[in-house]
C-alpha cells in the first residue's frame, strides 16, 4: 500500500501539469477529396478518399469535418488572429516534391520553413501584404502517393491585426508548419 500511494502522487501530479506546460493533444481534420482530377492526367484519373490533418487544439474548426476545404479560425496573441484554408490538390508530375513546391513560392517575403517531410517536401512562406491590408501566408506540402502521382495539402493563411514577427515566430507559424508535415493522404486513383 505504502509504493501506491507516491505512485499516484505522481501520475497526479504529472498530468495535472502537462497542459499547462503545453501537452495538450492535438485533433484530427479530415479534408475529403471525392472526384478531384488529378491535373496533368487530361481528366483520366481522379482521387477518392480523405487527407487527415493534425491541428493544434487551439485552433477552431469552422467547416464541416470532410468538406473539401477546411477553414480555421486561429489566435495567435492578443489582437492578432488569422483565418486558414486547407485544400487539396492531385497532380501527376514527374519534377521533385522539392523543386514544385518551391516553384509555385516563388513570390514571398519570407520563408518560414522549407524541408523534408515524410513522402515528400514542405514550403511555407509569408507573402506580400501589409498590417493594414492584412498579412498573408502560404504553405504546400506535396505527398507522393505513387509513381509521379502527388497530393498537395495546400494552406492559405489572412491574419488580421498581426505583424510580421507574429506572423513568424508566434504559435500560428509553427502550427502550420506542423500541420504541412503530418498531413496524410488517406486516398487512392482512380481510372475513368
Amino acid at each position: 500500500m505504502r509504493r501506491l500511494v507516491p505512485t499516484f502522487a505522481l501520475v497526479a501530479a504529472i498530468t495535472s501539469v502537462a497542459p499547462a506546460l503545453g501537452a495538450v493533444p492535438p485533433v484530427t481534420t479530415r479534408i475529403g477529396v471525392a472526384r478531384e482530377l488529378v491535373d496533368g492526367t487530361g481528366g483520366r484519373e481522379s482521387l477518392a478518399g480523405k487527407v487527415v490533418l493534425t491541428t493544434p487544439r487551439s485552433w477552431t474548426r469552422t467547416s464541416r469535418d470532410t468538406a473539401p476545404t477546411a477553414t480555421f479560425r486561429l489566435l495567435v496573441a492578443p489582437g492578432c488572429s488569422a483565418v486558414a484554408q486547407v485544400s487539396v490538390r492531385a497532380v501527376a508530375s514527374r519534377s521533385s516534391a522539392a523543386a514544385r513546391v518551391r516553384l509555385v513560392t516563388g513570390y514571398s517575403l519570407a520563408i518560414l520553413s522549407d524541408r523534408r517531410r515524410p513522402g515528400g517536401w514542405l514550403r511555407l512562406v509569408q507573402l506580400q501584404g501589409s498590417a493594414r491590408l492584412g498579412l498573408r501566408a502560404y504553405g504546400i506540402a506535396a505527398v507522393s502517393i505513387g509513381t509521379a502521382r502527388w497530393v498537395d495539402v495546400r494552406t492559405f493563411v489572412k491574419f488580421s491585426g498581426c505583424t510580421d514577427r507574429q506572423v513568424r515566430t508566434r504559435a500560428a507559424s509553427s502550427g502550420l508548419r506542423s500541420l504541412l508535415v503530418t498531413a496524410r493522404p488517406r486516398v487512392r486513383i482512380v481510372h475513368r
